[in-house]
């Protein structure tokens, strides 16, 4: 397995890896050891927020997937996004912020569980 285009996210002992396919690994143990983690994707993920045990993964094509347990479990969470993700910020509060490859930018306030749009690229444009 290859973990390339990765995204790592920390917090104390806890590690956790995003990258191509899909691919998530975590570890407990500060970087000793590692366990591969399923996700419902094979989208290369560039993106990783986390705060407290939620953490949030996004990439290519739109693709975003929500854990709420320090990433042992994945979900994939429709935003409406056909662009590559390239940032995401995750709150305490459940304020998250995604960025498209295009300059879409999309809010969750429910750490990651649904999204929309708040800033469109022709939005962007105008402001200019």
């Amino acid at each position: 397995m290859s973990i390339r285009h990765s995204a790592v996210w920390g917090r104390g002992r806890l590690i956790v890896i995003a990258g191509s396919e899909g691919h998530v690994l975590r570890s407990e143990e500060g970087g000793q050891r590692w366990k591969r983690v399923q996700t419902s994707t094979r989208q290369d993920l560039s993106a990783l927020a986390g705060a407290g045990a939620a953490l949030i993964a996004a990439g290519h094509c739109g693709t975003l997937l929500s854990s709420r347990d320090d990433g042992q479990r994945w979900s994939d969470v429709g935003c409406g996004a056909t662009a590559d993700l390239r940032g995401v910020a995750l709150r305490d509060d459940g304020e998250a912020i995604a960025v498209e490859l295009g300059g879409t930018v999309l809010r969750s306030g429910d750490h990651g569980q649904t999204w929309g749009a708040v800033l469109r690229r022709k939005a962007l444009g105008d402001a200019a």
